[in-house]
Formats: structure tokens, sequence, C-alpha cells
């Protein structure tokens, strides 16, 4: 399990949006508690649409969040969370 998203700096954008608690984060970006936690572990990937709300919800971007492994470009990095929805992004 390769973990694609920062989970300490989710958790301090968190804070600096002043939003409490995973779950009132889930809420906000229309998931639930364990599919944010799944994502903060590295047990599940998010997709690009859920990145997306993600973002937007912490005023961050994807540079922000997502973890790039050695080697890989970004972009590399995002088609890793969601191989099917970024190669159809990019057609």
């Amino acid at each position: 399990e390769v973990n694609v998203i920062d989970k300490f700096k989710v958790l301090e954008l968190m804070a600096r949006n002043r939003i409490e608690s995973q779950t009132e984060l889930a809420k906000r970006i229309g998931v639930t508690r364990q599919s944010l936690s799944n994502w903060l572990t590295g047990k599940d990937k998010p997709s690009i649409d859920n990145l997306i709300v993600l973002c937007q919800e912490l005023s961050c971007t994807f540079d922000d969040i997502v973890i790039v492994p050695k080697g890989l470009t970004p972009i590399l990095a995002l088609q890793s969370v969601a191989p099917v929805m970024a190669s159809t992004a990019m057609a």
C-alpha cells in the first residue's frame, strides 16, 4: 500500500480551515469518515474527483497534499491514484 495523501499536511490544513474532525471533513466532501481515513492511511486511494473536492475544502492544490514518490512526476503520481480517470482526462 502506497500512501498518496500527505496525512500530516491534510491535518494541518484542517486546523488552518477550522475543520474540527475527519468526520466533519468527510461530510463536507461527501464521503464516509472511513473512506477519508482509508485515504489518509494508504489503505485506499481517492478518485481524481474526490481529490478535487478535498483540495477545494482545504483551500489547497494537489501539490500541497499529494505525495509524489521518487522517480515520478506529479502527473504520474496522480495517475497512480486513479489511472482510468486520469487517462480519460488527458484524452
